[in-house]
């Protein structure tokens, strides 16, 4: 079970749903003196979800090299694909081979975008591994 996250200074929390053997959610809301003021925010989740995936290398995935974690290919700028367009073929399938690469987490993240602390942040979501040239400024 998730904790609630509270506000202290607002006197807010946010409380996640759990969920019943037949899958159905519900909350367990705290009991406190009308005095206190307490809002609780009770978070629901979509009841439908459309499945991103992203395919390594092919759909913007930041990649790394297995050997030293260093990254090969990074897609936080134009300039930083802007050298790719001096190396040959040879160079480029030796480099990104899916034999040596593996997805990189730490590309660029936008932290632009206020969402309060009802997710987890977006690192832990993922964004750092996705092309932030393509998808960084609309990524919540």
């Amino acid at each position: 079970m998730d904790k609630p996250i509270e506000k202290e200074e607002e006197k807010e929390i946010y409380l996640h749903p759990e969920y019943d053997e037949c899958g159905r959610p519900y909350y367990n809301l705290p009991n406190a003196r009308k005095e206190e003021n307490l809002i609780a925010v009770c978070l629901k989740y979509a009841s439908k979800v459309i499945p991103v995936i992203f395919l390594p290398g092919v759909m913007g995935s930041n990649l790394k090299s297995k050997h030293d974690d260093e990254p090969v290919w990074l897609v936080n700028s134009q300039l930083g694909v802007a050298g790719w367009i001096s190396k040959d073929a040879s160079y480029r399938k030796r480099t990104l081979d899916p034999q040596n690469t593996d997805i990189y987490d730490s590309g660029a993240i936008n932290n632009y975008i206020a969402e309060g602390r009802k997710l987890p942040d977006r690192h832990q979501r993922g964004w750092g591994e996705v092309a932030y040239l393509s998808y960084g400024h609309f990524l919540p």
